[in-house]
């Protein structure tokens, strides 16, 4: 049975989530049937597309006009055209703009305010010399950047003579190359301010933009405590007409919002470590065998994920919209941690017992735990394999190799510090790092009855069967 989406959008740059938000929020908004193809998805959703299973009414393309015209994100938005999708942004329109040495002149020639700019063919590279003019008008230190570069990627900031150019032309080969005057935007108090301004939707949404990673800067504390503000008075606002609307306010635990953008702290920049290619191979692997089975599997419970099958929600658990409660209770011989969701508890030997067997396996993997200081210290290993289709699993494509050490560190009478870091080089190109602070609450624990009612599971499978039982009858229905 062929999925139709309102709208897809292709996905690759981290820098675009702030944008997707605000797509995703007025797609919401209007009951649009929206699709982020994000890199995991887009060799599936291609696959998807060629054979039918998929048709999207309008496909926004992020990410062509970056890659090479038989890079998978080209060949999507190519098959997208042929198919009659409306491309938003098509391959040659995205090209042409994405050209900065093709563009500049057009900004020039319509009167648009631009940088003092020396554009630099690559062959000219080695031997070129400034005019003084140039010098004058570039300043130092000045900017070089590859004319069809993005990111970071041949990106000099303090550049302050033309031989910096061997820089850029090392690090991102290109045909063309922009030396531009380095231009610091400041607000009125005189502090740094990139600003970036979306239009989504007949919307104005304005953010603060750090140029040196492409990522937003840290959401101040008045920032955070005006958008908690926010949520909680409107969280009891009526749903869109024709909407049945979702829990109200009662029933979240919105706690309160962190003063950063990612929960990753290592890595500075906030982002995962690339996957290793046997990740990528396995997850290849897994996105075919769910391509086979079609866009959402319910021939049996064993197709959907462990969460939704109230089996786990993972350790450590991130998180979520509610039940984010912990409770920690220490003998001098364990430590035990009940999570609030699906109320499982992790008892864990503080007597420096070593690890079970390494055949044994579970789903909230094998903990030993021990003291630093006022650090308690929790090693895991031995996760079973299969955490990989939980869609809460804290380490996104991780399986029976992740090994996680948490650390909890008592900042005071109503803070934990709590850090875990995953090392899994079967995964990532290398180890990384979370940071999620736990606050004391007087509040009690109610238990997470999922199974007992748990309608969602039954109603997925009989919704599965009501559709295939349509089709059948569409098939056998005379026109």
């Amino acid at each position: 049975m062929k999925r139709i989406y309102d709208l897809v959008m292709t996905h690759k740059l981290d820098s675009d989530d702030f944008f997707i938000h605000c797509i995703q929020r007025h797609c919401a908004e209007a009951r649009l049937n929206f699709f982020l193809i994000e890199p995991l998805w887009v060799e599936a959703f291609h696959l998807y597309l060629q054979f039918g299973e998929v048709w999207p009414r309008v496909l926004l393309n992020m990410h062509s006009e970056h890659h090479q015209p038989e890079e998978i994100y080209h060949r999507l938005v190519r098959l997208a055209a042929e198919k009659h999708c409306q491309v938003i942004d098509p391959p040659d329109v995205a090209q042409m703009f994405f050209d900065k040495a093709r563009l500049h002149p057009l900004l020039v020639k319509a009167g648009v305010n631009v940088p003092a700019s020396v554009i630099v063919p690559r062959e000219q590279a080695p031997h070129y010399q400034l005019s003084e003019a140039d010098r004058a008008a570039l300043g130092s230190p000045f900017v070089i950047k590859p004319a069809m570069g993005y990111g970071r990627g041949g990106l000099v900031l303090d550049a302050t003579s033309e031989k910096d150019l061997a820089r850029s032309v090392a690090a991102w080969p290109d045909s063309q190359y922009l030396l531009q005057r380095r231009i610091v935007p400041r607000d009125l108090k005189g502090a740094p301010a990139y600003f970036r301004v979306y239009f989504v939707f007949g919307s104005v949404w304005c953010s603060w933009w750090n140029c040196f990673n492409d990522n937003y800067r840290l959401v101040t504390p008045q920032e955070a405590a005006e958008r908690d503000e926010l949520a909680n008075r409107t969280a009891d606002d009526p749903p869109a007409a024709g909407d049945p609307g979702t829990y109200n306010a009662f029933w979240f635990d919105r706690g309160k919002s962190l003063p950063r953008t990612s929960l990753i702290v290592d890595p500075p920049d906030g982002r995962l470590p690339p996957y290793t290619l046997d990740a990528q191979k396995r997850l290849a692997a897994r996105l075919e065998n769910r391509r086979r089975q079609g866009p959402e599997p319910a021939d049996g419970p064993e197709d959907r994920n462990l969460a939704e099958r109230c089996i786990t929600r993972g350790a450590p658990k991130l998180p979520g919209g509610y039940n984010n409660n912990f409770q920690i209770v220490q003998t001098p011989q364990y430590v035990a941690i009940l999570q609030e969701m699906i109320h499982e508890v992790r008892i864990i030997p503080l007597d420096k017992r070593p690890h079970v067997n390494p055949k044994i396996r579970q789903w909230l993997g094998d903990s030993r735990a021990h003291w630093e200081g006022n650090t308690l210290v929790v090693d895991t290993t031995n996760f079973d394999d299969r955490i990989i289709d939980n869609s809460f699993n804290c380490c996104r494509g991780a399986g029976g190799n992740l090994h996680v050490i948490e650390r909890f560190t008592r900042v005071d009478a109503d803070t934990i510090d709590f850090k875990y870091t995953v090392d899994d080089p079967t995964t990532w190109t290398k180890s990384w790092t979370a940071a999620v602070p736990m606050a004391r609450s007087e509040a009690p624990l109610y238990e997470y009855a999922c199974h007992e009612g748990n309608y969602a599971l039954p109603g997925i499978l009989k919704g599965a069967r009501a559709q295939e039982k349509a089709a059948a009858e569409s098939v056998r229905r005379p026109r």
